[in-house]
């Protein structure tokens, strides 16, 4: 994984990768969880960002390699 872009905002494949950003005015922490398919109850994977290279002002983002178009994913929200 690498640091990744801030734009353009959501999941931006590429040929075998994706960049995924997200704007959080106040996230202290963020994480990018990729699921096997839509339905799947829990997470395969969850990648935590580090503020330190994975934000940019208030976009978190990341560059996920081997990431095909279709790949179903989310950012958990906490209180």
């Amino acid at each position: 994984m690498k640091n990744g872009r801030p734009y353009p905002l959501g999941a931006t494949p590429t040929k075998a990768s994706a960049n995924f950003s997200i704007f959080s005015a106040h996230a202290k922490a963020m994480h990018l969880l990729l699921f096997d398919s839509e339905g799947a109850a829990a997470a395969s994977r969850i990648l935590s960002l580090d503020p330190a290279v994975n934000r940019t002002g208030h976009y978190w983002h990341i560059y996920v390699p081997g990431i095909l178009p279709g790949q179903a994913c989310g950012w958990p929200l906490s209180t």
